[in-house]
């Protein structure tokens, strides 16, 4: 009743290094600047201050 493996499972996926590299770096420089831009707007709300 036990099948032997196939190689479609047992396979690791063939991952583009690169490709994942600039897409994260496609998506992650402006999320971080907007993550930023927030973070320096938000601060006068909880120092009472003015913005930078």
């Amino acid at each position: 009743m036990t099948q032997p493996p196939t190689p479609d499972r047992d396979a690791k996926p063939n991952v583009p290094v690169v490709r994942l590299l600039i897409a994260w770096i496609i998506v992650g420089v402006p999320l971080a600047w907007g993550v930023a831009q927030t973070l320096l707007k938000a601060l006068p709300l909880f120092t009472g201050g003015e913005a930078p």
